[in-house]
């Protein structure tokens, strides 16, 4: 039996153990069982949504419904959590589509039988022979002072020395610029000009003029671009037909999503009916059926506003 010391204590014990004493506090703490966004009850989700875009979004709706009666007001606060919540459900349809699309090119490789770093590799492949035909073709159009980065140097020197039979690039340097075990994209300061030396240095020790160098390692590099393009379209196609194929998420989610979308709809229709009514009766003292019409889809419900006193009431008309 517990002694009357012992309740002295635990009345004691109660004043340190309250829970949260601020509004903030409250706040966090009415939030400790949320799990998910979609059937979440608190109108902001922590991380996921603003609290600003909520309070804006809330402060719309009653401007845009104007409630002129407390009831009216929670009528419009329940409206405003409605769509709320279906803006979420649209945001959670996004989400998971986006996540299948992102999917898409490793599902393909797996149902294709295929490596999903030989994938990649097919994509990275193309990426690198198109830089490199887009370089040495830039390279041909700027003007000699114009400044290019090392990387567009060596694609256009190694290429250009690839058409060169038999010269020993790794051995190739040029004095003053730089040295046989330099890298020559990690050097600064490259120009066209700089480039154009190199060029015409391999050109005299092949033998062959700069200028047919240069027009040959163009026609290697375009012909590198169309070889790897060929490969890439393949997968592009294959990629783009399973995300076309994806539009819409899986039918488990689709059906879970639609029935709690239909769900908060149906809810629309009865609040906004329930409004409407009030408002009805506010402005002209007389009741309209509210709008329950679940069957039709909420846009083509019609909006509340104020009504009409010249319209005849149920069982007016004669």
């Amino acid at each position: 039996m517990t002694t009357e010391h012992q309740r002295a204590a635990n009345r004691q014990n109660a004043q340190h153990a309250t829970g949260p004493r601020t509004p903030r506090g409250k706040a966090t703490a009415s939030r400790n069982s949320t799990r998910h966004g979609v059937y979440a009850s608190t109108p902001v989700i922590p991380g996921l949504e603003s609290a600003d875009a909520w309070e804006q979004h809330r402060a719309d709706t009653i401007d845009g419904l104007s409630p002129g009666t407390p009831f009216e007001e929670t009528l419009v606060e329940r409206v405003a959590l409605i769509l709320w919540r279906l803006g979420r459900v649209a945001r959670y349809e996004r989400s998971i589509t986006s996540r299948f699309q992102a999917q898409a090119p490793g599902d393909l490789a797996a149902e294709a039988d295929l490596d999903e770093e030989q994938v990649e590799a097919t994509r990275q492949e193309y990426a690198t022979a198109r830089g490199r035909f887009e370089s040495i073709t830039r390279f041909r159009q700027l003007k000699p002072d114009a400044p290019m980065s090392g990387y567009e140097a060596d694609v256009v020197i190694w290429e250009v020395a690839q058409q060169a039979e038999g010269f020993d690039l790794p051995a190739f340097a040029m004095p003053g610029m730089f040295g046989r075990d330099d890298a020559i994209r990690q050097i600064p300061g490259w120009t066209a000009a700089r480039v154009q030396q190199c060029i015409d240095a391999i050109a005299d020790s092949s033998g062959r003029s700069a200028e047919a160098l240069v027009e040959a390692g163009t026609a290697a590099a375009y012909a590198s671009r169309n070889k790897a393009r060929v490969g890439y379209r393949q997968l592009a196609r294959r990629v783009r037909d399973l995300r076309q194929a994806r539009m819409l998420p899986e039918s488990t989610n689709l059906d879970r999503v639609m029935r709690y979308e239909t769900h908060l709809s149906r809810l629309l229709a009865q609040t906004l009916g329930q409004l409407r009514q009030l408002q009805q009766h506010r402005l002209t003292g007389r009741v309209r059926p509210p709008y329950n019409d679940y069957h039709v889809p909420i846009h083509d419900a019609p909006v509340p506003g104020p009504a009409d006193p010249s319209l005849p009431l149920p069982g007016e008309i004669s």
